[in-house]
């Protein structure tokens, strides 16, 4: 293996994806539900939601999304 590959591998092995700090802090925080409209903007978060504890509620509309985030807020 060329050092030029070693280097990319040690990078690549210390790089942490902005959307795995977040899915993190969310879950340090007690997040346990997410509502959101898939796409392609968002997909590094849903990715990173997929190997979480936090549930991804998936919704076909933001409005949607907002309206069953804040009635589970009131509810639990």
């Amino acid at each position: 293996m060329s050092t030029a590959t070693q280097k990319v591998e040690q990078i690549n092995a210390k790089t942490t994806k902005a959307s795995d700090l977040l899915v993190q802090a969310l879950e340090a925080e007690g997040v346990e539900h997410i509502f959101a409209v898939p796409g392609e903007e968002n997909l590094d978060m849903v990715e990173s939601l997929r190997t979480s504890s936090i549930k991804l509620v998936l919704t076909r509309h933001e409005q949607g999304a907002a309206f069953m985030a804040a009635t589970y807020g009131r509810i639990f």
